[in-house]
């Protein structure tokens, strides 16, 4: 399952990114490039990325190619991630410049501890600014559409099958997975932790209903927050 890929600014980041354009009449591209200058004199980027190296091998090359900016990156699960960040923050360390990965887990561990900066004062060159250059606008995430981006707009793969256990066409809807004959044979990614598990379960109770929910897990599922290990199970 793939997260939805989502930015959001930590408070703190040294970089004087505020929009100063409006305060001091200067052109957006002109405040873009004082931005960048300040960025190489700071020297790098903090950026925390969900754990994968093709996204992590691309982001570097790109703050070093574009911007010759070093990019810090430290890759992990969201919810350890927004751990460290809760708890730098109340200690008054302000370690990460960006976090990037899944909505849920900065809507309730970042977003509500006012540990956000908003995100759409860094956005000072016109194209970036202007949504009709973005495939169906920009996307928010909070209610606020200040403190939360979203890049894309993308559905996560609801279900991976063992083909060597299972034939393609014994699963075509979620009804399916109430089958007895998958009883004890379906990993979930615990809905109780931040993640896809959790998108996941919260849409299949808008879809199904809570009386779905309740079969499902009847079928004596196995749950982990081993998102990994959920996945090799079967």
């Amino acid at each position: 399952m793939k997260p939805i890929l989502v930015f959001v600014l930590i408070l703190g980041w040294n970089v004087p990114h505020q929009s100063a354009s409006a305060q001091t009449g200067q052109s957006p591209q002109s405040e873009w490039k004082k931005t960048v200058e300040a960025g190489k004199k700071e020297g790098k980027i903090v950026v925390s990325v969900p754990s994968s190296a093709e996204l992590r091998k691309e982001i570097e090359r790109v703050f070093e190619q574009r911007f010759g900016i070093d990019a810090e990156l430290i890759a992990g699960r969201a919810a350890s991630t927004v751990g460290k960040i809760q708890q730098e923050f109340k200690s008054g360390v302000r370690n990460f410049d960006l976090h990037m990965g899944g909505s849920e887990s900065m809507v309730t561990g970042l977003l509500s501890e006012g540990i956000l900066e908003p995100f759409e004062s860094s956005m000072m060159i016109s194209e970036v600014k202007n949504p009709s250059n973005w495939w169906g606008g920009h996307i928010w995430v909070d209610n606020a559409k200040r403190y939360i981006y979203s890049s894309q707009a993308y559905q996560t793969e609801n279900i991976w099958c063992n083909t060597d256990a299972v034939k393609l066409d014994e699963i075509r809807s979620f009804n399916d997975l109430l089958n007895p004959k998958w009883i004890g044979k379906i990993g979930y990614l615990d809905p109780r932790t931040p993640g896809s598990g959790t998108s996941i379960w919260s849409f299949l109770w808008q879809l199904k209903g809570e009386a779905y929910l309740k079969k499902l897990v009847s079928q004596k599922m196995f749950i982990s927050r081993d998102q990994l290990l959920v996945s090799a199970l079967y």
